[in-house]
């Protein structure tokens, strides 16, 4: 059989001696609406679902006289569907190897014992069992998927050494019960939650507080005496709940109860599991309990709690804790502070007590110092150092400190002034109101001027000419040279440095040479123009001796 699809009730018998495959990977799924028998009557095996194949049902699935393997291979069945269903067995076990509970609505009821050989996956819907019909995981079998929305509503047992978490629930509520492995293949434990109060006994031990008012798990072990560590879960319904660190798994020896510890925990206040940090030597009842205690909870700086940015300090937590958390998320003893928060640090003592303590650590912004630009100028010229403005940031209040202090004029000042003939880096240091420091650096280069000597009046008759400029000497600065003369009348040529000057009037003529550095210095020479002299006529007499005078 296969790739079929069954709208009315099916009845399907194997009255021969070979195997019958109800539904077969290479025919395809088979589909069945309505409620579907299967009955072996020979000795032929009769399976539901034979080797890859998928079987869906949607109705009430019975099963007459069928050993305990009624799937081969990797087949999967699947209950599916909106309407109730029940999967029963007129006698003896059911057996199947991969199970899937799919189902938009209402329940898979078991009519029988059902053992899961494999896989049981759990997506939606749940499945009803009891203690008579009682579902089993094989040794090895698995469970995934349960949620709040698919679990098992009764008990559960589990066969064999496997770590396991029972997906038990009730009243819309997931609420699974973890173990450990067992030691012993043949040990079974059966597990079932019940959302009520439990009425094993109020005798207690005294660390056991706050024991569950709503609720309990019951756990039972047969098959050997291997023990293992039990793991509770709570959520938003439970009751008594505290910090994950201080829940506990508490349990019933029989005559009182006893706090087994929190070896392990997940999640918060509001959801999240809990493992016992001992093994329970008696498993019938168990609960969930918290510590109200506190613990001695301190924090040593290891120096200034307010400091400037690019330091730390350290902070230590009490010595001795078993557990620590702090608001960074670290869990070591001591971490370093950088930044300004509140640090909180969350420890638990070895009694399992919690205690909280906070440190604040303040760190101020550090300025920002700016000494301004790299400059080059000539000597014998003032240059402003430092920015527009030389601090910024930090806290306003700020002090200067440049260095070296040579040619400024206030070296404490925040734009001093420079005046010197030799460069040199400087340093500006600012200090803010809180006293955190930065520096900064300028580079100032000065370039050697143009010192000029000599270049003394002239004096020249009217309408000659005279050559100005050749009694200049430049005694410091950078050639080559340019020059430019002014005013430039008269003048043969007013770029050069010997200009011949032809004037009509006495004049004054500044020369401006400038040198390769572009370094500049003025120099004036006066030319002064003298009139000529008109010589006296003499009367020339005839005779025979002339003189001229």
């Amino acid at each position: 059989m296969g790739g079929n699809t069954f709208n009315s009730n099916v009845d399907v018998t194997n009255n021969s001696t070979g195997n019958l495959y109800a539904s077969y990977a290479a025919s395809g799924s088979d589909n069945y609406n309505a409620n579907a028998t299967f009955t072996k009557s020979s000795s032929g095996g009769m399976f539901l679902a034979g080797y890859n194949a998928t079987v869906y049902f949607k109705g009430d699935v019975t099963l007459n006289n069928i050993s305990t393997a009624q799937q081969s291979g990797s087949s999967v069945v699947v209950f599916t569907g909106t309407a109730g269903q029940t999967l029963t067995q007129s006698s003896g076990l059911m057996g199947f190897n991969r199970i899937t509970v799919n189902k938009a609505s209402n329940n898979l009821t078991l009519g029988a014992p059902l053992t899961i050989g494999t896989a049981l996956t759990l997506t939606s819907g749940k499945i009803i069992s009891t203690s008579t019909n009682l579902l089993t995981f094989a040794d090895n079998a698995t469970v995934s998927g349960a949620s709040n929305s698919s679990y098992v509503e009764g008990p559960v047992a589990k066969t064999g050494n496997d770590i396991f978490t029972f997906p038990i629930g009730k009243s819309g509520t997931y609420r699974p019960l973890g173990i450990s492995a067992p030691a012993s293949t043949a040990t079974i434990f059966t597990a079932d939650y019940i959302p009520s109060v439990q009425t094993a006994g109020s005798s207690a031990d005294t660390s056991v507080t706050n024991l569950s008012t709503c609720e309990h798990w019951l756990l039972s072990r047969s098959g050997s005496s291997s023990n293992v560590n039990v793991t509770l879960s709570w959520n938003s319904t439970t009751c008594n709940r505290a910090s994950a660190l201080n829940m506990r798994v508490s349990g019933w020896s029989g005559s009182s109860w006893t706090n087994h510890g929190n070896g392990a925990r997940t999640g918060n206040s509001t959801a999240g599991t809990v493992t016992s940090s001992t093994n329970p030597s008696a498993y019938n009842v168990f609960a969930l309990s918290n510590k109200t205690c506190t613990a001695t909870a301190a924090i040593t700086p290891s120096g200034a709690t307010t400091f400037c940015a690019g330091n730390a300090v350290t902070l230590t937590a009490t010595a001795g804790a078993i557990n620590y958390l702090w608001s960074t998320t670290a869990i070591t003893q001591a971490i370093n502070a950088t930044t300004s928060a509140t640090y909180t640090i969350n420890l638990t003592d070895t009694s399992g007590c919690n205690g909280i303590a906070n440190q604040v650590v303040t760190v101020h912004a550090n300025p920002v110092a700016n000494a301004g630009t790299d400059t080059t100028f000539c000597s014998f010229n003032t240059v402003n150092l430092g920015g527009s403005p030389s601090a910024s940031s930090g806290t306003p209040g700020y002090s200067y400190t440049w260095s070296p202090a040579d040619y400024l004029d206030n070296a404490f000042g925040a734009n001093p002034n420079f005046n010197g003939i030799i460069g040199s880096q400087y340093v500006l240091e600012v200090s803010d109101a809180n006293g955190c420091l930065d520096k900064d650096t300028v580079q100032v280069t000065v370039n050697p001027g143009v010192l000029l000597n000599g270049g003394g009046s002239k004096t020249v008759c009217a309408g000659s000419g005279v050559v100005i400029g050749n009694d200049i000497a430049i005694l410091s600065g950078i050639g080559p040279y340019t020059y430019s003369w002014s005013p430039n009348t008269n003048l043969d040529d007013d770029t050069i440095a010997t200009p011949l000057s032809t004037p009509v009037t006495s004049t004054t003529y500044t020369v401006e040479i400038t040198d390769a550095n572009g370094c500049q210095t003025t120099k004036d020479v006066n030319v002064t123009v003298a009139p000529l002299v008109n010589a006296p006529r003499k009367k020339i007499t005839a005779q025979r001796n002339i003189v001229i005078d």
